[in-house]
């Protein structure tokens, strides 16, 4: 992440104290809009605005309506108002880093979902899925190793528990094995009860 204030103490300040929580930060004493997409940028309010993919969050030096209300204004997604204070300020940075990077995918072994842009990888090469291969799949995922009823899942992916759907799931079942390819067998057939998605 970016931080951009013109006092350079204050600047070392912010960024020390998400160095020390693990962030990845650069800093600059003027609000040139960064290059690529940081996950969050913490910019003095009086620099705003900066045409940005990123969230940003505004420090205010202290409790001022105006300049509060002036930063969210001009873009802040958030703002920090008053003394800096080093865990309200991560604690800030993390909400918006989670809303700007999104959940992260469902992995079980090779296979990753991206639920937020619906994609499928197998070994970090994308994989094209049906929406009802996609759903099935994402539903296994949710919780991998754990055996899913086959009503459990007709209601889930088709919204019809009956016995009569019961082979429009086994069909499907069969088509993502056979997009897993060399990894169809971590999708598992529990006889009499369901599948399961990887585990022992």
């Amino acid at each position: 992440m970016l931080v951009v204030h013109p006092d350079a103490g204050l600047r070392a300040e912010v960024a020390d104290a998400l160095r020390d929580r693990g962030y990845a930060v650069t800093t600059a004493p003027r609000a040139a809009c960064p290059r690529g997409r940081p996950a969050v940028v913490v910019i003095d309010h009086r620099a705003l605005p900066c045409s940005t993919p990123a969230r940003i969050l505004g420090l205010v030096p202290d409790h001022d309506d105006a300049a509060i209300l002036a930063a969210f204004t001009a873009g802040a997604a958030d703002v920090l108002a008053g003394p800096l204070r080093a865990a309200e300020l991560a604690s800030r940075v993390a909400v918006l880093a989670r809303r700007t990077l999104g959940p992260p995918p469902l992995r079980v072994g090779p296979i990753a979902v991206d639920t937020e842009g619906r994609r499928v990888s197998l070994a970090g090469r994308p994989v094209e899925l049906t929406r009802r291969e996609y759903e099935l799949l994402t539903r296994l995922a949710t919780a991998p190793g754990r055996v899913f009823t086959k009503q459990e899942l007709l209601r889930d992916v088709w919204a019809d528990p009956s016995p009569s759907a019961s082979r429009r799931l086994d069909t499907q079942v069969a088509r993502l094995r056979r997009r897993l390819g060399p990894h169809r067998t971590l999708l598992v057939t529990v006889w009499g009860v369901g599948y399961r998605l990887g585990g022992r």
